[in-house]
């Protein structure tokens, strides 16, 4: 896997049960060469 790790872990988050509204999430993931993929989520 590589950048595109980010959204298994989004996956892995709702799975898990649903953050409370206002909370805060972060991922960021790198890919091979220099592939970076972020995101800063509000819920």
């Amino acid at each position: 896997m590589s950048s595109a790790t980010v959204l298994f872990v989004l996956d892995a988050v709702l799975r898990s049960g649903r953050p409370r509204a206002g909370d805060w999430g972060l991922m960021v993931a790198l890919g091979p060469g220099f592939a970076a993929e972020g995101a800063l989520l509000r819920w």
